[in-house]
């Protein structure tokens, strides 16, 4: 996927002043001949390149990634143009049909600098997604003749589903421009329209039974950024203007329940979507260059967050929603003030030590109104009395490191970090997290490159209280792992080893502990492991191969308590992964042949430790096996010819989808997916053509 940005525009236009622009049309350069100089020619030039993709499967996970997603043959058109021209005019344009993207740049040297971009990213989620709903894409999904029913068995499914398209696309449409005004002074404009639209999979229950549902997507966000730059010999300033506004066409889905419900009324259900909000945002950053000795720089965001979209009603049961009391208000009122801010400074003492040092400030203002209200149990009995938790939180950052080069090739790092944070609505409202590390670097023989890097981490908390505020009631013993007391010890070493020009090894370790010891209940341990290594061969002139193997292992220990009182019981996670590869380059004149085979494959297990007979659940996995081959022969000076074959396969499994159909389980209706998987071949062919 390509991201675009304004930033980049920026840098690629250079900053020239007006007067400069000037000075550069006063002087005739048509007779002016170098060789060897690095600017372009006035003209046209550029590559365009025209091929046939042919896929010999279709896969929504394949095509996810790819874009590739139907059987058959694909188009592709892709190309990168520039024109120069007279005064400093200029213009680059690039697209691709594979990629769906479209970007074009102009404007003259100095003066003006424009950009339109566009993009289309889809998601493919799934192939064989069917469901009886009616109405699939609209904000109400109905049933057809036959339903309700008492369990899925009893439903009408073979006659009535129909298959399902969760797939969504994302359309974007990019506009910028950037113009220099006084000496120093850039402004910069830019615009971004995204839409979305499609299904995704979602869910929605009455208590005992539930039903996967296709959740539409029609969503609308805008976003614009204005901001001025000022530069000097030794410093620069840039302030800005960011709003962003998000906009849903639907408020909610309503769905018709495909089970007899055992409460009178309960026989349409209601979720509600993502709300309209909008963001203001104030920020500004700014650097000094003192010196070759030190330099400062500091920037700062304030932005606004407001939500205050309708509620939907409480219920979709008549029956139900006469004996509830009204909601306290219409909507949510919902405000966030945010405010960020940064520090750095670097010193140069002496020739051989650095110093870097940054602090940072966060503030989280969660400013919505609280707000009491009766719940509802999926349109089924009224429930318990619940408020709202406005979080809110303000974060101070502390961070301290230096680099020293030491004797001979011995370099020397190290630093100490610590991140006070204040929080409201939580556990524990204060922790401290602290860490320190350390690297050396060395070069003991020529070619032969050794690093080790060491850390040492603990975060401490004010005290772990009870949440009052949720009902029921937590385990008083259960610790959350992001505010519990912990203790992280990692480390990683390195060696790569160059022999010659021709041969080079290396290889690497990694190991993480973090330790819970005051969780009685929760996450209690992870520690994880990783072993890689690398090798690259320039066996001649014309062949060079490389390979590389990882192998990570992630273990983790979580304690529970079925009586509510102290741990009896526990789970252990083990998860696997393990990669690797090689490939190969052979170039011989105008013919270049490439090469490369890919394997990854990961696992996970896990197993319960219980007062009773010890179990394990299924195991969950995927495989991954690639295949690449590809071949590019100069036919003259401006044509190249390109052909490729990619062979793919990839299996998983899952225990949560595999097997599960529509009518698997009595009280669950589901689209049916499984765990992805596909063995499948694309071939190209194209010509690029270049001027």
């Amino acid at each position: 996927m390509t991201r675009f940005s304004s930033l980049y525009l920026l840098a690629a236009l250079g900053v020239l002043s007006p007067a400069a622009a000037a000075a550069a049309e006063a002087v005739d350069t048509s007779a002016w001949a170098c060789a060897t100089c690095p600017f372009e020619k006035e003209g046209v030039s550029g590559a365009v390149e025209a091929g046939l993709a042919v896929v010999s499967d279709r896969s929504a996970r394949f095509g996810d990634y790819t874009g590739l997603r139907r059987e058959g043959n694909y188009l592709q058109l892709e190309g990168d143009v520039r024109w120069r021209g007279p005064q400093g005019w200029w213009l680059d344009a690039s697209g691709s049909t594979a990629l769906r993207q479209l970007d074009l740049r102009g404007g003259r040297d100095g003066l003006v600098g424009l950009r339109l971009g566009y993009a289309e990213i889809p998601r493919y989620l799934a192939d064989d997604a069917a469901s009886p709903f009616l109405g699939i894409g609209a904000n109400t999904l109905t049933l057809p003749a036959g339903f309700p029913a008492a369990s899925t068995g009893a439903m009408p499914l073979a006659a009535s589903l129909q298959p399902v398209d969760l797939s969504s696309t994302r359309k974007r449409l990019d506009l910028a421009a950037v113009v220099p005004l006084e000496p120093g002074w850039t402004t910069r404009l830019s615009l971004r329209h995204d839409v979305r639209d499609g299904l995704r999979i979602g869910s929605g229950s009455f208590f005992s039974t539930a039903s996967q549902l296709p959740l539409p997507i029609d969503q609308v966000t805008d976003q614009l950024e204005l901001a001025a730059t000022y530069r000097a010999d030794r410093w620069h300033a840039t302030l800005g203007y960011q709003v962003s506004q998000f906009r849903n066409a639907l408020d909610g889905l309503r769905w018709a329940n495909p089970f007899i419900s055992a409460v009178p009324g309960a026989s349409v259900g209601q979720l509600a979507l993502a709300p309209d909000n909008t963001l203001h945002q104030v920020s500004g950053q700014a650097a000094y260059v003192h010196s070759a000795l030190w330099r400062v720089s500091a920037d700062f965001a304030v932005g606004r967050l407001t939500q205050d979209d309708n509620f939907l009603p409480l219920t979709q049961n008549p029956l139900l929603a006469s004996t509830l009391a009204a909601l306290p208000r219409t909507s949510l009122q919902g405000r966030v003030d945010t405010y960020n801010a940064n520090v750095r400074l670097t010193l140069v003492p002496m020739d051989a030590l650095r110093i870097h040092a940054v602090y940072s400030h966060s503030e989280r203002d969660n400013q919505t109104p609280v707000m009491t209200f009766t719940t509802v149990t999926t349109d089924l009995a009224a429930g318990g009395t619940v408020s709202t938790t406005p979080y809110s939180y303000v974060q101070d950052r502390g961070k301290l490191t230096a680099d020293f080069r030491g004797p001979g090739t011995l370099r020397l790092s190290g630093g100490i970090e610590a991140v006070a944070t204040n929080r409201t609505w939580q556990e524990a409202s204060d922790t401290l997290d602290t860490t320190v590390w350390a690297q050396a670097r060395l070069e003991p023989l020529t070619g032969l490159n050794l690093s080790l890097r060491a850390a040492h981490a603990e975060r401490t908390n004010d005290g772990y209280g009870i949440a009052t505020w949720i009902s029921p009631a937590e385990n008083p013993l259960l610790r959350k792992f992001n505010l519990a007391d912990r203790r992280r010890d990692s480390w990683r070493a390195a060696a790569d080893y160059t022999l010659s020009e021709a041969v080079q090894l290396g290889v690497h370790g990694e190991f993480s502990n973090d330790d819970y010891q005051r969780s009685p209940i929760g996450l209690a341990q992870s520690r994880s492991e990783a072993l890689g290594a690398d090798v690259s061969l320039a066996l001649n002139d014309e062949l060079s191969v490389s390979a590389f193997v990882q192998s990570e292992r992630i273990r983790s220990l979580q304690r529970g308590s079925a009586a509510y009182a102290t741990a009896d019981w526990s789970a252990t996670t083990r998860d696997l992964v393990d990669t690797g590869g090689v490939q190969g380059r052979y170039v011989k004149g105008k013919l270049t042949l490439a090469a490369e085979i890919a394997s990854s494959r990961s696992r996970s297990r896990v197993a319960i430790d219980s007062a009773g007979p010890t179990s394990e659940f299924p195991s969950a996995g995927n495989r991954r096996e690639t295949l690449k081959l590809s071949a590019t022969y100069q036919l003259q000076p401006h044509i190249t010819l390109l052909g490729s074959f990619w062979h793919e396969r990839y299996a998983s499994t899952d225990w949560h989808l595999d097997g599960i159909a529509a009518a698997t389980v009595p009280n669950l209706l589901t689209l049916g997916t499984g765990s992805p998987g596909y063995s499948l071949q694309v071939l190209r062919a194209a010509v690029r053509y270049r001027f």
